[in-house]
């Protein structure tokens, strides 16, 4: 069984916006994490995903997130 997982919110105020800074910093850091772990099998790219948002009429203040998983145990992992 694969596991998607889909995270998406509003974003309070742009992506850009300094009170946002050290967040936006680590997501780097988050995803290699995941990326690196066995049960990791594919992610939706940022740019892809903001295009995605943007195509469905959101502005850049919707952030999303889409992962696939090989099982829940991996995903709580």
């Amino acid at each position: 069984m694969t596991i998607a997982q889909m995270n998406w919110g509003r974003l309070k105020c742009p992506a850009n916006d300094p009170r946002l800074k050290e967040s936006m910093d680590g997501l780097g850091d988050v995803y290699r994490l995941a990326e690196a772990h066995p049960g990791f099998l594919w992610r939706i790219a940022d740019d892809a995903i903001a295009a995605e948002t943007k195509a469905c009429g959101f502005d850049n203040r919707m952030s999303a997130t889409v992962s696939l998983w090989r099982s829940l145990d991996d995903l709580h992992d």
